[in-house]
């Protein structure tokens, strides 16, 4: 048979799956093999098809180039074993070659996947067997010993990882292109099982067989791996192309027009105002759309019940008090009968007088079909089925933030296609991407508003936290995979900003904190009040700020419970926590041994910070810890790259004196080294890090003396309240919206502010009060005031401990001398006089040490001054004029220096003051008394 190629995938398929595969003109003859491989009249009858087929070719003046098929190890070209062979009904059955959030690997990556089906009764050994994506190379990658079960699914990741280790998920080392590229099974002997032809495929969109795993190779707009293709809608082509839409999403005073167009022919343009996506039962586009203001439309989905009910943790549902501000969100999409439509484009326009945003915070414009957030089955925002059948289940059981409903669950069912925008304050449009958001928190899930996971299709690319640098490098960090919309958790109905607060005031520490932003939501053109954007820990946050590979990245709860990572990776961590727990961390090996496994320094100021911050709900709880995996820790390779633990900060709603804490006098440092942990609870794993750390004197006295420098700097009360009053100005001209569209806080501003204060007071009073407890627990004896300044701030700086003090110190002002800080009678500190460049240290006053670094152990006030003086000038030139000397001299910039004269080298007296200019020169004229016969000059620094 003779067939052209038309150019048409689906036609091509139809040939295809009856046996036929072809290039430009394919001559395909099929034999069964059981009658071929123990025939051999059937293999001559073969090589005499095959002759046929040559002759036809060169008929049509085709032979020799290379448009025939080439299959097998017998040199027998255009000719295919048919599929029901050895492999049994094994087939190519699904293929996805744009993994979006089709599938996630190991890694949590989406690598191309490629879908094999065994339809037979029996098992079939891979062993041997190739898989590739080039007919020239059919065993481009080679399966290991794997065998698939009857009626079972395999799917391998064509990732270009190249992992064929098995029992594990396989990787190839190739990939499959987008832009289409064939993919090909061949059995060990050389001979073809089958062959996914290749089509252009879009995001999350497969290429499969339909009916499963028998049929024609069609088109799913969901991808179903390892599962039958047949529970779906399946396509005969795609739409590619997108509307154009004018004008642009935005803020508008007045009316607009929106206006629809697409390139691409035989399609239709549909269109919905309602966030879901448009499909053929839309609104078909006939002209401009009209877009004016909502004010005075009725609330919808706010006023949507189910979402929330009374329990442990929260009051329940209500109503927003009145109208809620209100957007209009366009989406349009081409559709044509038979494909699956094309991508939805989504515009948001804030149109009207008072569209214009006025509280400061950028706007964020969040769409997705209603239904997937509040539909009773599969609405991720309610309590939904799931609550109802626990709840008749479990009759009589209180309720809790935690008990089961729909928006406690997790995972890709519970996942929900959307589109972000989002704008700055003065209404510039700064991005829209394609997201996926889940539902996220623990007890705060139960809230009346909600914490959002955003995942990008791609990435935002913008400085959503202005000024933030990677954690690894100190440069610019404006990418981004994942963030959090977060409702603030436990200090959601209280002042909205304890954990924001805490992880804001120990930036600039190293500690793997989160970075935050106030923003203002409008969920599908409704108002829904202020949420934090936050960073999300989690693989892609430490890929953007250590470059690590994610596929390398291990994260546990510190319990040993895995988060991310390989099955095995909690075992480092709980062998290490078993170490710390059975083994005297002052003897020096022992020591070495946990400080190669973990960073001892990180370690240092993750446990001081949770200890100021009066965390109640740790360190019971809400520990993580990560690491590169390596199977050797190298310190050598730099912070983040090698191999040690380190913490996470994160989750400190119930710090910083919330309402259900013990406030700000809690002891947290007695819990954080108590065998336990707090009282109540048996943390044992909690605190056995810092138990054993505590054993080292070194590490110790390390601890004590930078709990002072904290203190002193990072968390001095005038730094902690100064920060209270800068998130207090960000929130309050939103609160009054906020609190209306949620009624929390009891409906009232003024119950905000009560809790806004409770905070400011923690941070006035909470550095004394973490003073004490390490007074009492240390036995130290007392705490001493030590003042340091120097002679210039010019010349020169101090440095006590780690802290260097000047202008930049977190807790100075902008002129720091002189600095008092308060230390811990007994604990030795260390002081560094640091010149600046063309000075010099010239000695200390209060304090007898003869060079730049001294030691000074607390047992009384001290006052310290460092002095500087410049660099010895240097005379470069000096000739005689008239009755004077001239001289050129090179010294410090804008230093002070005296020439100084004497006949005998022995009495020298001033002659002249002078100073150098920016560029450190300076000529000076030094007259000469009559008489004399010679005399001695020298320059002096002042």
């Amino acid at each position: 048979m003779v067939t052209d190629r038309g150019g048409e995938p689906e036609n091509l398929q139809r040939l295809q799956n009856h046996g036929f595969g072809f290039r430009r003109f394919t001559y395909r003859f099929v034999v069964p093999v059981n009658f071929l491989n123990f025939n051999p009249i059937a293999l001559r009858l073969a090589i005499a098809c095959l002759a046929m087929g040559r002759l036809l070719a060169a008929l049509k003046g085709t032979a020799g180039e290379g448009d025939g098929v080439t299959e097998g190890r017998l040199g027998v070209q255009e000719f295919v074993l048919s599929a029901q062979a050895a492999g049994g009904e094994l087939v190519l059955n699904e293929v996805v070659s744009s993994n979006q959030d089709s599938l996630r690997d190991e890694d949590g990556d989406s690598p191309d996947w490629i879908e094999l089906f065994n339809g037979g009764n029996a098992p079939v050994s891979l062993s041997g067997w190739g898989l590739s994506d080039d007919p020239n190379r059919p065993f481009r990658w080679v399966f290991p010993v794997t065998t698939l079960g009857p009626r079972s699914y395999l799917v391998v990741f064509a990732s270009g990882k190249n992992r064929r280790t098995p029992g594990s998920p396989l990787h190839t080392d190739f990939q499959v292109q987008a832009s289409g590229e064939p993919v090909l099974l061949t059995r060990p002997d050389g001979t073809r099982q089958d062959l996914a032809v290749g089509v252009r495929l879009r995001e999350d969109v497969s290429w499969g067989r339909f009916p499963n795993g028998t049929g024609a190779w069609k088109y799913f707009a969901v991808p179903t791996p390892r599962r039958s293709n047949s529970v779906q809608t399946a396509y005969d082509s795609i739409v590619f192309a997108a509307p154009a839409v004018t004008p642009d999403s935005g803020f508008y005073a007045d009316p607009v027009a929106a206006t629809l167009s697409l390139a691409e022919g035989d399609t239709v343009l549909r269109y919905t105002l309602d966030g879901a996506e448009p499909d053929e039962s839309s609104p078909v586009y006939a002209g401009p759309l009209g877009i004016r203001s909502r004010a005075g439309e009725p609330n919808v989905l706010s006023l949507i019940r189910g979402t929330s009910t009374a329990n442990q943790h929260t009051d329940g549902w209500k109503a927003p008090s009145g109208e809620v501000r209100k957007a209009t969100v366009l989406r349009t999409r081409a559709t044509r009968a038979g494909a699956i439509p094309g991508p939805v484009v989504t515009r948001t326009y804030f149109v009207g007088a008072d569209a214009a945003r006025v509280d400061g915070l950028p706007t964020l414009a969040l769409t997705t079909d209603p239904d997937g957030l509040f539909d009773y089955d599969r609405g991720i925002y309610m309590l939904g089925a799931i609550f109802d059948r626990y709840v008749a289940a479990h009759p009589g059981e209180g309720l809790t933030g935690h008990t089961p409903a729909n928006y406690t669950q997790r995972g890709g069912e519970w996942e929900r296609p959307a589109q972000l925008e989002w704008f700055e304050p003065d209404g510039r449009r700064a991005f829209g991407e394609p997201v996926t958001v889940d539902i996220q928190g623990q007890s705060s899930r139960s809230f009346r508003q909600k914490s959002f996971g955003v995942k990008a299709e791609n990435s935002f690319v913008h400085a959503i936290f202005p000024g933030l640098t990677r954690l690894g490098g100190g440069t610019p960090l404006q990418e981004f995979r994942n963030l959090r919309l977060r409702n603030m958790g436990n200090d959601w109905d209280y002042a909205l900003m304890r954990d924001d607060w805490c992880h804001r005031l120990a930036s600039g520490l190293g500690l793997n904190i989160m970075a935050s932003r106030y923003v203002s939501l409008y969920l599908d053109g409704e108002y829904w009040g202020i949420l934090a954007a936050r960073e999300q820990q989690d693989a892609r946050y430490l890929q953007a700020h250590y470059g690590m590979d994610p596929s390398e990245v291990v994260i546990l709860h510190a319990a040993g419970s895995l988060e991310e990572g390989l099955p095995g990776d909690e075992t480092p961590w709980l062998d290490l926590l078993k170490f710390c727990q059975t083994h005297d961390l002052s003897v020096p090996s022992n020591y070495e041994y946990v400080a190669a496994r973990l960073d001892p320094q990180d370690a240092l100021l993750y446990y001081l910070a949770e200890i100021y911050f009066a965390n109640a709900d740790w360190p019971q709880n809400n520990m993580r810890v990560w690491r590169r995996r390596l199977d050797v820790p190298d310190a050598s390779l730099g912070r983040g790259l090698d191999g040690r633990w380190r913490w996470f900060l994160f989750d400190v709603d119930l710090g910083v004196a919330h309402p259900w804490s013990a406030g700000v006098n809690d002891n947290t440092l007695s819990a954080a080294l108590s065998p336990t942990g707090r009282p109540g609870f048996d943390s044992t794993w909690g605190t056995a890090v810092i138990r054993a750390l505590m054993t080292r004197p070194e590490w110790k006295r390390d601890f004590i003396t930078t709990a002072a420098d904290l203190l002193n700097s990072w968390y001095s009360p005038n730094r902690a309240t100064a920060l209270v009053e800068t998130m207090r100005g960000e929130l309050r001209p939103a609160m009054d919206e906020h609190i209306r569209r949620w009624r929390s806080n009891g409906g009232n501003v003024a119950a905000w502010e009560t809790h806004v204060r409770s905070v400011r007071d923690f941070a006035t009073q909470r550095a004394a009060r973490v003073r004490a407890h390490v007074l009492a627990q240390f036995q130290l004896g007392g705490q001493s005031r030590l003042t340091l300044d120097v002679n210039d701030a010019v010349r020169g700086r101090v440095r006590i401990n780690r802290l260097l003090v000047d202008a930049s110190l977190p807790g100075v002002n902008a002129a720091p001398y002189p600095w008092t800080g308060v230390y811990f009678n007994t604990v030795p500190v260390t002081l560094e006089a640091v010149a600046a460049p063309g000075w010099q240290f010239d000695g200390w006053t209060g304090l007898a040490a003869p060079g730049p670094i001294a030691s000074w152990t607390p047992g009384g006030n001290l006052q310290v001054t460092a002095r500087f003086v410049a660099l010895p000038a240097v005379i470069r030139e000096a000739a005689m004029q008239g009755n004077s000397v001239r001289l050129r001299i090179t010294g410090t910039p804008g230093a002070s220096y005296a020439i100084q004269g004497a006949d005998d080298l022995l009495l020298w007296v001033d002659a002249v003051s002078f100073t150098c200019g920016a560029d450190g020169q300076a000529e000076v004229q030094v007259p000469m008394v009559a008489g004399e016969s010679r005399r001695f000059l020298r320059a002096l620094a002042h």
